[in-house]
């Protein structure tokens, strides 16, 4: 027989469930964060050319938006962003994180998930106007995942 009742066990849990919830998406973007950077930071020459631990979405993204002719400054500019974006949704989780386990309120976690939410669904806009099918299913997997991670954190008792 247990000492501790099985409600204050399930709730311990739950804890640390939503926690790892929220850590994993810290990570998540942490290292997508990393890899971009390193990526761009490679395509710039600041790295050798045998650098590997990079993301490759600068050439992706490129073959993407060729479809348009732009120049080099758009691409980099919307490189740079979703670098900035990726940096940012990283910074708010870990701190989404760190305040609910100092029992803080919601309105971190809220924002950490909307802002990155947010980024998915840019994603998803920017490949309807480049007509980039073939990446969609990814970032709509990842928005999908992202509200449902946002759902579990609402719906399972505390």
């Amino acid at each position: 027989m247990s000492a501790v009742p099985e409600s204050q066990s399930r709730a311990f849990m739950l804890f640390y469930f939503k926690l790892g919830l929220l850590l994993f998406w810290g990570c998540w973007f942490s290292f997508a964060f990393t890899t971009n950077l390193l990526d761009f930071l490679h395509v710039l020459g600041y790295l050798p050319s045998d650098w590997l631990f990079r993301s490759g979405n600068y050439q992706l993204l490129h073959g993407v938006i060729t479809i348009y002719h732009p120049p080099v400054y758009v691409l980099n500019l919307l490189f740079i962003c979703d670098i900035a974006a990726q940096g940012l949704s990283a910074i708010l989780f870990i701190t989404a994180a760190y305040c609910y386990w100092r029992g803080y309120s919601w309105r971190y976690i809220n924002l950490a998930f909307m802002f990155s939410i947010a980024l998915w669904g840019v994603f998803l806009l920017m490949e309807e106007v480049f007509l980039a099918y073939h990446f969609e299913s990814v970032h709509a997997g990842l928005f999908e995942f992202e509200l449902i991670s946002l759902l579990a954190m609402h719906l399972l008792p505390e």
